[in-house]
């Protein structure tokens, strides 16, 4: 696109002055609001040179490696900013009454997921530390709160369609909002209790809690929001039920039946089946050993899963 506007030149500063282009944002390297958000979010879900490709499809004009860099490191810093904010709110006192004396809509039931991976970053010097020579690999701690909805049958996936032929009601996530960050589990605690201030989540009756049941993970929800539920996701919870078993009924190689072991949630449901025992795991001698894990039937809420409870 080609237009024209009025060029001042001639100015103290030597450069000329082009008072359209500054409103618009078209200063030289610069891009408009619109597309701005276009290049920080193909810079979010891509790598910044599949992000380019993705982008000559549809814009119809190249964009550089560099500027998708630029708007996408751009737009986490304005988030940054805001998750700052909204940590500073949630600990203050006075911001906190004033929000007790808000009448604010709240749903009934809400979840939030929290999990954390390895991510390889570039190389960036610390505290006290010389820049290192070559990227690094760190935790990145993500968290999601969403609520649920009914997904309509003409809508239904090949799961969510065996689901509901086993008498259940597929669920979907929706209403998700996002947050990370490169820290230790305390800061990221603030940033949860920040977050769930927004998200209304210690207002809503019923507050569910989805994780791989890390003891980070456990300890934060047990401070921030001890009414919550907290629900080990299933592909965790098997490996625990798993050797929750082989512990309470002493099994090995040897004397284990064959076929004791099923795979997906029927094998958890036969497993408790087995013996009723298996909520008092502590009368077993062998698997005393298990209260020391992380997740055990006899840690809270660690046995709230069924195969329907898991809606992630």
């Amino acid at each position: 696109m080609t237009y024209k506007r009025a060029y001042y030149s001639g100015c103290k500063c030597g450069k000329g002055h082009a008072p359209l282009d500054e409103h618009l944002r078209l200063n030289p390297g610069a891009v408009t609001i619109g597309l701005a958000r276009l290049l920080a979010w193909a810079g979010i879900q891509f790598s910044y040179e599949k992000a380019q490709e993705w982008l000559r499809e549809f814009p119809l004009f190249e964009v550089s490696e560099n500027t998708i860099r630029q708007e996408t490191e751009r737009m986490g810093r304005l988030q940054a900013e805001i998750e700052q904010e909204w940590v500073a709110q949630s600990q203050s006192e006075t911001w906190l009454q004033e929000r007790q004396r808000q009448s604010v809509p709240a749903p009934d039931l809400l979840y939030c997921a929290i999990d954390a991976a390895k991510a390889r970053t570039e190389p960036c010097s610390r505290e006290g530390q010389p820049k290192p020579p070559h990227e690094d690999w760190r935790d990145v701690k993500a968290l999601v709160w969403f609520e649920t909805e009914p997904v309509p049958p003409a809508q239904r996936n090949t799961r969510q369609q065996r689901k509901a032929e086993q008498k259940e009601i597929p669920l979907r996530a929706v209403k998700k909002r996002y947050a990370c960050d490169i820290t230790d589990a305390e800061t990221f605690g603030k940033l949860l209790w920040a977050t769930g201030c927004q998200a209304q989540a210690d207002r809503v009756p019923r507050l569910v809690f989805l994780g791989d049941g890390a003891p980070w993970i456990w300890n934060l929800v047990q401070t921030c929001f001890p009414h919550a539920v907290q629900i080990v996701d299933r592909c965790h919870a098997e490996e625990h039920l798993e050797k929750v078993a082989r512990q309470a009924f002493l099994l090995t190689s040897s004397n284990a039946k064959p076929g004791w072991r099923t795979p997906g949630r029927h094998f958890g449901m036969a497993v408790s089946k087995r013996s009723s025992s298996l909520a008092r795991p502590w009368q077993h001698t062998a698997s005393k050993r298990l209260r020391r894990q992380p997740i055990s039937p006899n840690t809270p809420n660690a046995c709230a899963m069924t195969a329907s409870d898991n809606k992630a």
